[in-house]
């Protein structure tokens, strides 16, 4: 179905907007397919920063609006108990993922994060007009016929994954992982986050991403691995374990060729800090280590941001409403910053962006 036809010829109110992704569980959703329309279910999280750009750019406007004339369209919080089985039974990997199902449940079609409004919309439109998903057999006579192209082996393991052949796709993703290229890297990714989010085995989990990291060091995706890592251990309820990831990420920061450039260690100060207050249950150290970033970047908004968090969390809006502000101020588009404060009454109405 083309989506343009779909379009609505006039605005809809904003009451209108507020519920063309309404919160639902999968099974309300599929009661309300009348056997014939499609699924469209973006599964995503409070705090993610795609995440919100997605509802404010598309699923909260006229675009998003006018989809409910082609599926029955809903949106879940991948933390809440609806949403952890909606993560286990489609292996929901990252956030946002965009399921598109049919009447019966069965995946047609996912698209993976957010970038802008043009490609999701795109990416949806294309969705919508499968009858059926690729099928394996598709995909295994890609890879077999093509022996040297990692990306398409990648592409046949991952689809094996999400679609119930878990051993061998395993399997597959821990042989490509071991390549050290990008290729590698994207497999390991998605061999970590399985054990991590799929399956919450923590010590698995952290086991894998730990071994990335080391593999991977040299490479950008290194720090990314420790911190999957990290939250792995956290998961396990080994805590030292974890802070021990993170305080080795500043150190690394603080020693490199680069680490003259205060930038550098900003961010490294930052994802300890962002971890802090994501998963760390020990409020003192999410408030230090969100302390030392901006006294490194007073103005940094992701941090300010952090602060306000932390500050809603303590009871003090006077203190949560000047950080967000400033965070808002410095990052006048940032759907989280601004999501956040409407959700927390931090912003009057009328000067609310």
């Amino acid at each position: 179905m083309i989506l343009a036809s779909v379009l609505l010829s006039q605005p809809p109110t904003p009451a209108a907007l507020a519920v063309a992704f309404p919160t639902l569980t999968l099974a309300e959703a599929l009661a309300k397919t009348g056997k014939t329309k499609r699924v469209v279910a973006v599964v995503s999280a409070e705090w993610c920063g795609p995440c919100n750009q997605l509802a404010s750019e598309v699923l909260e406007t006229e675009d998003g609006l006018a989809l409910e004339a082609a599926a029955v369209t809903f949106h879940i919080d991948a933390e809440t108990t609806a949403g952890r089985e909606l993560v286990e039974r489609y292996s929901i990997l990252g956030y946002p993922t965009t399921l598109v199902l049919d009447h019966e449940g069965k995946e047609l079609d996912r698209i993976d994060g957010y970038s802008r409004p043009d490609a999701w919309l795109g990416a949806l439109k294309a969705g919508l007009a499968r009858r059926e998903a690729v099928s394996l057999e598709w995909l295994r006579a890609q890879a077999e016929a093509r022996p040297d192209d990692a990306d398409a082996a990648l592409a046949f393991a991952e689809a094996r994954l999400v679609r119930g052949e878990t051993d061998a796709a395993l399997s597959e993703l821990q042989r490509l992982a071991a390549r050290g290229d990008e290729v590698g890297a994207n497999a390991g990714r998605t061999l970590g986050r399985f054990h991590v989010r799929v399956r919450r085995d923590g010590v698995k989990g952290a086991d894998v991403f730990a071994a990335l990291a080391r593999q991977y060091r040299a490479r950008p995706e290194g720090e990314e691995f420790l911190m999957w890592a990290a939250q792995g251990f956290i998961i396990a309820g080994e805590r030292e374990k974890a802070v021990a990831l993170l305080d080795e990420l500043v150190v690394a920061a603080t020693t490199s060729s680069s680490s003259t450039e205060m930038e550098g260690l900003r961010d490294a100060e930052y994802s300890r800090a962002w971890f802090f207050v994501r998963y760390d249950a020990e409020p003192d150290a999410a408030s230090k280590s969100v302390a030392k970033v901006l006294a490194l970047s007073p103005g940094y908004g992701p941090a300010l941001y952090l602060d306000a968090e932390l500050a809603v969390r303590a009871g003090d809006l006077a203190r949560a409403r000047t950080s967000i502000s400033a965070a808002i101020a410095a990052s006048p588009g940032k759907a989280l910053f601004v999501n956040f404060a409407k959700r927390h009454g931090l912003l009057a109405p009328a000067t609310a962006p």
